[in-house]
């Protein structure tokens, strides 16, 4: 069965004085979705994404936070930025997600990549730590210890904020 989104609405927007969390994605037709509806409040937010990752549960969280009047913040705009190349040095290394998830950045001329596979990735600067993947909805926030060495590195994937954590092995 296969359902508009007015339905897929209305559905939602039937149940009663409960909140509601739903997410997922649409084989189909290629959406992601997420719908969002606030007990207290009775706010509904609804997001479609035409792509397939949690960029929709974002926006709802987004949403959610601004018409609460409470913090959030927006993902960096996937501009490039002019940053100092040196720091592409500080990047450069072998990291690891977990036992089987390992890759490489490294530097060429003035340039950074991450090498995924057999796949050699642009890394372009958004800030002076994170880069995205034009090909890719995704980007890399590169994080240091406490003595200002660069450890570890965040993997976004269409998020502002991610639990994916990788470690420098070098």
């Amino acid at each position: 069965m296969q359902l508009s989104i007015l339905e897929f609405a209305g559905i939602v927007e039937s149940v009663p004085k409960v909140s509601v969390e739903i997410s997922g994605y649409l084989e189909n037709d290629g959406f992601s979705y997420t719908a969002s509806k606030q007990a207290p409040s009775q706010t509904t937010i609804i997001a479609l994404s035409n792509k397939r990752h949690p960029v929709a549960e974002e926006i709802s969280n987004s949403l959610g936070a601004i018409l609460k009047g409470t913090i959030y913040q927006l993902p960096l705009p996937r501009n490039p930025s002019a940053i100092d190349t040196k720091l592409h040095h500080d990047y450069a290394g072998h990291y690891s997600l977990n036992e089987q998830v390992k890759f490489e950045v490294l530097t060429l001329k003035d340039s950074l990549f991450v090498v995924l596979g057999a796949n050699k990735v642009s890394l372009i600067p958004q800030a002076d730590n994170q880069f995205y993947m034009l090909e890719r909805d995704a980007s890399m926030r590169f994080l240091r210890d406490i003595a200002g060495f660069v450890n570890r590195v965040v993997l976004l994937n269409g998020f502002v904020e991610s639990d994916e954590i990788a470690f420098k092995v070098n």
